[in-house]
């Protein structure tokens, strides 16, 4: 009997070691798992790595934030050439368009370079005291140190309002409100630059006009002098009206003298000496008459008919001219009022202030981010491993 319970001992463990050798074994065959050598590789180092830097390693970062808008005021001023002003610059439309002209000057090397000869933003990012991770390299090139900056600043324009949105990131919050501060005041140099061109070439443009017509001017002038001096007449439309006056008189002398004809013939001879005289007088006329209508009308270039013809077009040439000339003064005059005067502003309704908490890194959510990827990207590579078995199987 002691003997057979001996046995029983021997062959009849406890739970505890039965569970205990269980665990062994799939601890062993867990850690000869290649796919947990995977997944400690890709998954596990890599969040533990993750969880360390943004727990313990990652430099705070404060946010400046600040609203404007682009506001064009266009100058409505009455003269003849407003609409030829309209096509260098003065349009009330261009409000967008200058909006969006500040968000790329904002995300230039040029803004860049202005904020570096104020601020020494270079080294003040490649601070040794800051994570290796969000500082800047040491000797980085003109587009490291570009693409680093616009990580810094982000520029967000909404179409609908008209609204531009502009955040500045820095190490210190002071620092991120200055830097803010600097670069909207830059960016309203650069609109007051924009209108102050666009108001010169308006200017310019009505200096040139105003030339243009003076010219045209003294052309006419000059015109109108020579072709007197050729024809030696200082008005040829009044020297027609004379001719046609006294061509009147010599119709009306020639229906008098026709009178007295016929009543010398009532009682005289047609062959005495006072009825030849009166014919003589009435052929005179005639020739006048005939003279002074050849002279008037005719298709050879010394007729009064063409000569009046050529003199009023110059003379409406010259009307023209100076009716041009004033109105180009005029619009010289409003030009040079209109570049006294400023048509865009940089309005910020939000103005820049010192953040008290930093919002970057956001460290849970990058954790958790990193760790998702992680998982992704984990779980894609196993799949497209066990695919590739399990064709290989066939």
């Amino acid at each position: 009997m002691k003997k057979i319970m001996r046995v029983t001992k021997r062959t009849i463990k406890s739970p505890k070691k039965e569970f205990g050798a269980f665990c062994g074994r799939l601890s062993r065959q867990i850690i000869r798992s290649p796919q947990v050598h995977v997944f400690i590789v890709m998954v596990l180092i890599p969040n533990l790595i993750a969880c360390l830097y943004f727990s313990f390693l990652a430099t705070n970062m404060y946010v400046s934030k600040a609203n404007f808008v682009v506001q064009h005021v266009s100058a409505k001023i009455a003269n003849p050439l407003d609409a030829v002003m309209g096509s260098v610059g003065l349009s009330s439309n261009s409000s967008s368009h200058d909006a969006l002209i500040v968000q790329e000057y904002i995300n230039s090397y040029d803004m860049l370079d202005k904020l570096r000869e104020k601020f020494d933003i270079k080294n003040l990012y490649s601070n040794k005291s800051f994570d290796f991770y969000s500082r800047l390299k040491k000797n980085p090139t003109k587009e490291e140190f570009l693409e680093y900056y616009k990580s810094l600043v982000k520029v967000y324009f909404d179409p609908m309002s008209g609204v531009v949105n502009i955040e500045f990131k820095s190490y210190t919050p002071e620092l991120s409100k200055l830097i803010l501060d600097e670069i909207l005041e830059l960016s309203e140099d650069l609109i007051e630059r924009l209108s102050g061109k666009a108001r010169e070439d308006s200017l310019d443009f009505a200096k040139k006009e105003v030339y243009l017509a003076e010219e045209r001017v003294k052309n006419s002038i000059t015109k109108l002098r020579n072709f007197r001096e050729d024809k030696n007449d200082l008005d040829p439309a009044s020297s027609a009206g004379g001719m046609m006056k006294i061509l009147a008189e010599f119709e009306t002398e020639k229906l008098k003298t026709e009178g007295e004809l016929s009543q010398a013939l009532s009682f005289l001879r047609d062959a005495s000496p006072k009825v030849a005289a009166i014919k003589n007088k009435i052929k005179s006329i005639e020739q006048q008459i005939h003279n002074l209508r050849a002279k008037l009308i005719n298709s050879k270039s010394d007729s009064m008919n063409l000569i009046v013809s050529d003199f009023e077009m110059l003379m409406l040439e010259k009307d023209f001219a100076e009716k041009g000339y004033a109105s180009a003064l005029a619009s010289l005059e409003a030009a040079r009022i209109d570049s006294n005067t400023r048509h865009t502003y940089l309005i910020k309704f939000v103005n820049p202030t010192v953040p008290e908490e930093s919002l970057y890194p956001n460290r849970m959510l990058s954790i958790v981010s990193f760790l998702i990827v992680s998982l992704l990207i984990y779980g894609i590579g196993f799949l497209i491993i066990a695919a590739i078995k399990e064709h290989m199987t066939f």
